[in-house]
């Protein structure tokens, strides 16, 4: 990461440390080639005029996944969980 660091350092303002990510704004055109995009969309058997239903598709697809593990995590977590409304408190029952 040093090298990296040292190397670019003309256009870098600020360094992020964690665990495990990276952020980077702007282009690295290595790692982009101009038809990866539709590469993609061939191999996921989309036509182009078709993109937008496909994404629409796929990010509803991902909604109701997440949705799906945050219910099933809250589940598991615990049957019943209270909540504080004002001095009152609110007992959740959940199935």
């Amino acid at each position: 990461m040093e090298k990296f660091i040292h190397q670019f350092k003309e256009h870098i303002s600020g360094v992020l440390r964690g665990i495990d990510r990276i952020m980077i704004k702007g282009y690295i055109t290595d790692f982009y080639h101009n038809n990866n995009f539709y590469y993609f969309l061939s191999e996921e058997q989309v036509q182009l005029k078709d993109y937008k239903e496909y994404v629409l598709k796929i990010t509803s697809k991902i909604a109701k996944l997440r949705a799906h593990k945050l219910i099933t995590k809250i589940q598991n977590t615990a049957r019943s969980a209270p909540f504080l409304s004002g001095k009152t408190v609110v007992t959740l029952s959940l199935p």
